[in-house]
């Protein structure tokens, strides 16, 4: 089951189709949680944590631990702009995740930055994945394929390759 926690994120991208006008209420943490209950008593054994941005949520990190306590196997889809340091940490030690997949937008930061609007974003990416790997978090990475980017491609490969992440 894929579970958009929230619209809310940290990026712009030109490509995205989170619609952060969208109205309505979101559901309590409460309500999250007896809603994974129900997917777990369905059958379900995988949970992705999406959104927006999944860790812009204000309850993350009870959600995740919930999802891994009712024993699905936890997936989470960020764009790691914020995946460092402390937050890194409380990753790796409250939600422990199979893998954290992660969107790359070009080989360059030129690239990159011009689909997500928000200048340096390349750079933190690369250097939050390197942190969070050195901590035991897993990635996996997905390249959207743009006009932007595909004369990048190879360059993209290299550089996932680089980071011993699966593509």
């Amino acid at each position: 089951a894929l579970v958009e926690l929230t619209y809310r994120c940290n990026l712009d991208c030109v490509i995205c189709y989170n619609d952060t006008d969208l109205a309505g209420a979101p559901l309590t943490t409460a309500e999250y949680v007896r809603f994974f209950a129900d997917l777990r008593d369905l059958g379900a054994l995988n949970l992705t944590l999406t959104g927006g941005e999944p860790l812009a949520h204000p309850d993350f990190f009870t959600l995740g631990r919930e999802a891994r306590q009712l024993g699905f196997v936890v997936r989470v889809k960020s764009n790691a702009h914020a995946l460092r340091g402390r937050l890194a940490q409380r990753m790796k030690d409250e939600v422990d995740p199979f893998t954290i997949e992660v969107s790359l937008h070009g080989a360059s930061a030129q690239t990159h930055d011009r689909q997500t609007r928000v200048p340096g974003s390349f750079a933190r990416l690369i250097a939050n994945i390197r942190e969070s790997q050195a901590l035991g978090l897993r990635f996996r990475v997905n390249a959207p394929l743009t006009v932007w980017n595909e004369h990048e491609i190879e360059a993209m490969f290299a550089l996932v390759d680089e980071l011993g992440v699966p593509f």
